[in-house]
């Protein structure tokens, strides 16, 4: 025990040793002696001592000491050596099933044959069943001795890992192999062309009898690995049925009819999606594998089972039918009718579709070991006649299946025109295999880290079954309508716009303070785990509705994986963040932000995924070889590999490698495909591999930075008039600021409104091209056949910079109607991100109208943000004060306040807002107030507040034009709210200056420093001075 306690080098350990040793010798105790000499020389051997070790070796020799022999075999193998120690410890070749296990020494026996094993294995002399059979033998040699479970263990998970790279080499060799024999040939006919090619690999060369010899090991595999072993590479195998190579495909099936007779339940849903598919030559050989399967099970006398098959295709065609099914729109709920089910069919949820790896090493034989758990084998019984439609764009539907359990089932059957359902199951045995390394590392183990999965079953490229995942916390609130809409109103709509309040929801649902903990720390580390994983495979569209909170624990779940492998760079508004780490999921860390346990875990798992990169390589390659149809999708066929899809597959898979060897490379893959006008807000890249800290250091700033969160996460639509300007600069000038207004019937161009055919009118052909040039998007103009477009006639002051304007209108105004169509059009076809905020900006000019449009945006986009303009003073007051109930930040001019209201100034206006003295509800909508007052700058309210301030513009010596000067200001504040946690006084500050800008020079083309500033401003509001209120 004492020595036990001694520090291990050997120089605190020598001394005791030898005095032990001259102890031992002079009571003439030989044998301890020489043990003694035996551990000495262990302890020196483990320290790279090797004269040391061998000169200690051979004193422990002098006597008949067989560990002696197994020191020796140690020490050789330290030096490289490894045959010599071979044929020490087995001087000719064991056959361990013929061995004797009646030896008078079992440890010794077991402890030889397992470093032998151990040392076979690496070295590539013994592999596949007769390693096992050996590692059993040393467990039934010596079954109380843990080495021998522990490195048949280890085995196994070799096994395990090894086996889907050995069929990456089979498939991609013969492909290579295939491609080589065929290229070069051609001719007038294509049969023609077949038979040569049919001929030429008839003819053995010497790649050809290489590919033999991969295909002997893996038929060998195929029969002498257990069948669970396969399943677990089922979703790889499957991936290459329609590989070109004819001998590979002949080894795939065999390897399907294996793994289909072995577990025809568990096996036949994948098989189901391949007969199904819209792939012609996937889903007959899908087919021919079944067909074969059905023949060995009747054979076998299992001709319930075989009939399974084919009730399985029926069913699998009728719920893609539901699946595609359009029931209008205002339907939720549908009847529906399929066929009774008399066979045995799986209910597919994960727990009966997941392997369950042995406990125990001592089975005499791996077809006993039950590879499912028995508590999950639940069969269908029948379907619910009824389905909810679910109100998105798809409309999937859920419904229920009944269990022999008596058990009610959920599903969603959906089917994704555009996407492909393929990838969503993909990702979820990724992450499966993510789970087990995550349980096989100690610093995993430790946080207790996974990723939270469900079962994803493919009935063909576009529609499947997801298992349904219940949400209690909007069953809570679905109970109560209106104690939603007061929770939103209070909760959500009193507060300052953006503000993080998720850790709120944490207090609100765990009372109990280690519940709270541990729920905060499972969605920091979960959240952690997802974002890593994430940005190697290129996830994005990870909006709100795809990021899930599980109420119980509070870890979050990701739906929804169509947008894979960066295919967020290619959307209209790149997703150039590496993954969703905004300041409302932040602000549910804790105080420490991303800084404390999301920075570690991260860390934790970027080393997890690099350390097995090779693993995640294979399981990712079914994702290429079989998912991603898009990339070779012509109308509603699937096409074969071709040399685009090909490239793009090598492109994709090089993207990752380079992601797990630490580079950073958000955006190479998509770079030279995106519009040059995306291209400069593409991240820049790192060209040399990063520490795992580095890595996830550079992933934080990218996912957090501002300037890239502004770039995606607010759209602006401004509805308003487009005109064309004609400026004519006189000596003097009328009083400033008197309106001439020549008045036809008609009225001004909105940018969600009318336009006239930019095609066949040159004036909208310039107001198009300009408002284009400054990235301004006009899809959304109603074009009118009659009419021009409206045209402003301004005289400006040369002295005073100040402007009369004659306006010209002779285009139809904007119907209600007309704006409900395109924002329709705008919410189902031109936005990208269901999901993601808008802002609406209108004039109000036609205030009736106007008002009609925000009431019809707060009913079909409950979450966007409104703001209006009041500023036309033949509307009275009556009737824009109820514009201005319904909208989030109201601007006010000073003309307005002055003639329609009878104020001299804003601070009274402000008085009036809050006595209530107009009698509205502004707490509702109304976040602040906006006065601009021209030369004084701007005053501004904040209701959540009650506090008004004053922001001072900078007096210019002179004014160079005055016109657009106001349009400027709102401009830049739109720019400035839609941002993130941008405080109002920080925005209303540059807004002035830029607005003050705008009076100094002609026209709206500001020089790049002073935007540069501005947006630095905005994007990094902690850097600006602080603004004192008045």
């Amino acid at each position: 025990m004492r020595y036990d306690a001694i520090a291990t080098p050997l120089k605190y350990r020598d001394p005791i040793l030898a005095l032990r040793r001259v102890i031992l010798h002079e009571a003439d105790l030989r044998n301890e002696v020489s043990e003694n000499w035996l551990l000495y020389a262990k302890l020196a051997r483990k320290e790279g001592f090797i004269r040391t070790a061998t000169s200690a070796l051979m004193h422990a020799e002098a006597v008949d000491n067989q560990y002696a022999l197994i020191e020796k075999a140690k020490l050789l193998v330290s030096q490289d050596r490894m045959y010599e120690a071979l044929q020490i410890l087995e001087p000719v070749d064991i056959d361990a099933s013929t061995l004797d296990f009646d030896v008078e020494d079992p440890h010794l026996s077991a402890k030889n044959l397992l470093l032998a094993t151990n040392w076979m294995q690496e070295s590539g002399q013994r592999q596949g069943k007769k390693v096992i059979e050996r590692y059993q033998a040393v467990i039934h040699f010596d079954p109380t001795w843990e080495k021998g479970y522990f490195f048949l263990a280890k085995y196994y998970e070799y096994l395990l890992s090894s086996l889907p790279r050995l069929l990456t080499l089979w498939f991609e060799y013969g492909e290579v192999l295939y491609a080589s024999s065929s290229s070069g040939r051609t001719s007038n006919k294509v049969n023609k062309t077949m038979q040569q090619i049919e001929n030429h690999l008839s003819q053995p060369s010497p790649e050809q009898n290489i590919l033999a010899d991969i295909g002997k090991v893996v038929d060998e595999a195929t029969e002498s690995l257990p069948a669970y072993e396969w399943f677990v590479c089922f979703p790889q195998v499957i991936s290459r049925i329609c590989h070109p190579n004819p001998v590979v495909v002949d080894g795939v099936k065999k390897i399907m009819i294996r793994v289909l007779l072995a577990y025809p339940t568990q096996a036949m849903w994948p098989l189901l999606g391949l007969s199904r598919s819209l792939n012609s030559q996937r889903k007959s050989r899908a087919r021919e594998i079944i067909s074969s399967t059905q023949q060995q099970l009747i054979s076998n006398g299992l001709k319930e089972i075989a009939d399974s098959f084919s009730e399985g295709m029926r069913m699998a065609e009728e719920l893609i039918s539901l699946a595609g099914h359009d029931p209008g729109n205002n339907q939720r709920k549908i009847h529906i009718r399929l066929s009774r089910i008399r066979t045995k069919i799986l209910v597919p949820i994960q727990a009966a579709l997941t392997t369950i790896r042995p406990a125990s090493g001592l089975a005499p034989r791996d077809e006993l070991h039950v590879a499912f758990s028995s508590n999950a084998q639940v069969y269908i019984k029948a379907f619910s006649d009824k389905a909810d439609v679910m109100m998105t764009k798809e409309k999937p539907k859920r419904i229920e299946v009944l269990g022999t359990d008596g058990q009610m089932y959920p599903f969603l059957c959906k089917r994704e025109k555009t996407g492909d359902l393929r990838k969503d199951a993909r990702m979820m045995e990724f992450n499966s295999m993510i789970n087990k390394l995550l349980q096989k590392d100690r610093e995993g183990r430790k946080r207790k880290l996974r990723l939270r999965t469900y079962a994803v079953v493919c009935l063909n490229e576009e529609s499947g079954l997801m298992e349904w995942k219940f949400l209690d916390m909007q069953k809570k609130y679905a109970q109560d309508p209106s104690a939603m809409a007061r929770y939103y109103r209070r909760e959500v709509l009193s507060h300052p716009m953006f503000t993080p309040r998720f850790h709120q929801w944490f207090y609100n649902n765990f009372a109990d303070p280690t519940a709270w903990f541990e729920a905060r720390l499972a969605f920091s580390r979960s959240a952690a785990v997802w974002s890593m994983v994430g940005h190697i495979v290129g996830l994005g569209d990870r909006h709100g509705e795809n990021i899930l909170i599980d109420c119980t624990t509070g870890e979050c779940v990701h739906v929804d994986f169509d947008c894979l492998f960066d295919k967020g760079l290619k959307l209209a508004k790149p997703e150039i963040v590496p993954f969703r780490l905004t300041p409302n999921i932040i602000d549910a860390f804790g105080i420490t932000g991303y800084e404390g346990v999301f920075r570690r875990v991260s860390e934790v798992t970027i080393h997890l995924l690099r350390e097995n990169s090779e693993t995640l390589r294979s399981v990712l390659e079914s994702f290429i070889h079989d998912p991603l149809v898009e990339w070779g999708r012509r109308g509603k066929a699937i096409q074969s590999s071709s040399g685009s899809t090909k490239k793009k597959t090598r492109l994709v898979l090089t993207t990752i490698d380079d992601r797990l060897r630490g580079i950073y490379n958000l955006g190479d893959a998509i770079r030279p495909l995106v519009s040059s006008s995306h291209r400069s807000i593409l991240p820049e890249n790192e060209t040399l591999p990063l520490s795992v800290q580095g890595q996830v250091d550079k992933l934080i700033h990218e996912a957090t930075s501002h300037e890239n969160l502004a770039q995606i996460l607010m759209e602006v639509i401004a509805v308003g008039t487009g005109a064309i300007d004609v400026v004519h600069e006189v000596a003097t000038y009328p009083k400033e600021d008197a309106k001439v207004v020549c008045s036809q019937l008609g009225g001004r161009c909105w940018w969600l409104s009318t336009s006239t055919d930019p095609a066949k009118d040159n004036d909208a052909a310039f107001i198009h091209a300009d408002m284009t040039d400054f990235g301004v998007d006009c899809s959304l103009a109603v074009i009118e056949t009659e009419g021009s477009m409206p045209v402003s006639y301004i005289l400006s002051s040369r002295i005073t910079g100040s402007r009369t304007i004659v306006h010209s209108r002779t285009i139809a105004e904007l119907s209600c109607e007309a704006f409900a169509k395109q924002l329709e059009r705008y919410l189902k076809e031109v936005r990208q991100n269901m999901n993601a905020p808008v802002w609406f900006h209108f004039e109000g000019r036609n205030m009736e109208t106007v008002r009609q449009m925000m009431l019809h945006v707060r009913a079909r986009a409950p979450q966007a943000k409104i703001s209006v303009e009041i500023e036309f003073p033949r509307y009275p007051w009556s009737l824009a004060k109820t514009l201005a109930s319904l909208a989030d930040y109201v601007f006010i001019s000073k003309d307005y306040l002055r003639d329609n209201v009878n104020l001299s100034s804003a601070q009274e206006f402000f008085e009036g807002i809050l006595a209530q003295q107009w009698g509205e509800e502004w707490d509702q909508w109304v976040k602040a107030f906006i006065c601009p007052w021209g030369p004084e700058g701007v005053y501004y309210l904040e209701m959540a507040g009650s506090m008004a301030r004053h922001i001072p513009a900078t007096r210019l010596d002179s004014v160079v034009e005055s016109n657009g000067a106001g349009d400027s200001f709102i401009g830049a504040a739109l720019a400035g709210l839609s941002r993130i946690n941008v405080p109002l006084h920080l925005v209303m500050k540059t807004a002035c200056d830029i607005a003050t800008t705008k009076c100094s020079q002609h026209g709206f083309k500001f020089p790049e420093d002073k935007i540069s500033m501005w947006q630095q401003d905005l994007d990094h509001p902690e850097e600006m001075d602080d603004v004192d209120g008045a």
